[in-house]
């Protein structure tokens, strides 16, 4: 699918979401570890969201950001106005903009609209929870208890 085409999807899902408000509030803590292993697998794959490949490391011509993917956060917030806000820290913000001396290899930037495999993540996250307008082959599955992100209230 491609990326513009995933947007509009993305679009449509959000449209309908907003006619069930109580699926708002919890989208967030539903989606959030979705997102979160979509940037742990480009991190570990040195690449963007989108799939561009980084450029090697200088020095060594090693995969750059190796082991990155705890310096890559996603916050699930909660409360009147739910979002999911992607934090990034240590090298990974100097990597995400570069700097005089380090070469920028983007992880969050894309050209044509939401990356196909960040929206099929999102979308697994929305059927996960259950809404009507979502389905796949088997039914519905519900997001284990004890899930590994932050919750924060607005």
């Amino acid at each position: 699918m491609a990326a513009n085409s995933a947007t509009r999807k993305l679009r449509g899902w959000i449209d309908e979401i907003q006619k069930t408000p109580e699926a708002i509030g919890q989208m967030p803590q539903v989606l959030a570890p979705k997102i979160k292993g979509q940037l742990d697998q480009a991190i570990s794959s040195g690449q963007s969201v989108d799939g561009k490949k980084w450029a090697p490391r200088k020095e060594d011509g090693a995969q750059a950001m190796r082991g990155a993917q705890k310096d890559a956060a996603v916050v699930a917030v909660v409360g009147s106005n739910p979002a999911i806000k992607i934090v990034l820290s240590n090298g990974l913000v100097y990597s995400e903009y570069g700097t005089g001396h380090q070469q920028r290899r983007s992880l969050l930037e894309w050209d044509n609209g939401l990356p196909p495999k960040l929206g099929s993540a999102i979308r697994m996250g929305i059927v996960d929870m259950g809404l009507p307008f979502m389905s796949r082959a088997g039914g519905h599955n519900k997001v284990a208890a004890g899930t590994p992100w932050q919750a924060v209230s607005t």
